[in-house]
């Protein structure tokens, strides 16, 4: 196995113990037909380190803890994933396997440690700001925009809108018939 810096604490260490073992599985698995699930397995794994690691020296509290989560997830993740490779037969269930699924389930118990930590650290979100009211001298004011009223429209033969209505036919619209027809225009009799 590589050898690890001595400058990084547990969850760090073992974080990349369980990484270098689930690239092991996927080196055994990546041309059998778990294929797919080791490439699953593959990502959430080694993710748990890389989000540890970013982490450690993010920029603000909230930040901090914003990838302790993901890592955390990522780790609940790859317990699922080992436990389905377990089940469907692609890995063995021997030491090796127990070990692995162990260390990812300490890997997920100290990251949840870790994150009920930090979310205590992360400062409650800043609370909206209410508008003023606009003050005087001796009393406050609201300042109100008036709504517009718009007149309904009036149908009928004295409408503006009769413009549109051909004038053979405004007589007709108004509702009247005049006895005697007019070349065009409207009468009694309707084919």
């Amino acid at each position: 196995m590589a050898k690890l810096s001595p400058h990084l604490d547990e969850l760090e260490i073992l974080s990349r113990i369980l990484s270098l073992k689930i690239i092991e599985i996927h080196g055994k698995l990546k041309r059998r037909k778990g294929a797919i699930i080791a490439n699953q397995i593959l990502r959430s794994g080694t993710s748990i380190g890389a989000n540890i690691a970013e982490g450690m020296y993010a920029q603000t509290p909230r930040d901090r803890a914003s990838k302790f989560s993901i890592a955390l997830k990522e780790a609940a993740e790859t317990l699922y994933w080992l436990d389905l490779l377990v089940g469907a037969g692609f890995v063995p269930d021997n030491d090796d396997s127990r070990e692995v699924r162990e260390l990812a389930a300490s890997v997920f118990e100290a990251l949840s440690k870790k994150v009920e930590s930090v979310k205590k650290l992360v400062p409650p979100p800043p609370k909206p700001r209410r508008r003023r009211r606009k003050t005087t001298a001796t009393r406050t004011t609201r300042v109100r925009k008036k709504a517009k009223s718009v007149p309904a429209p009036v149908y009928g033969p004295y409408s503006p809108y009769t413009q549109y209505i051909p004038h053979s036919h405004r007589l007709e619209f108004a509702g009247f018939f005049p006895l005697v027809p007019s070349v065009g225009g409207p009468c009694l009799s309707r084919p």
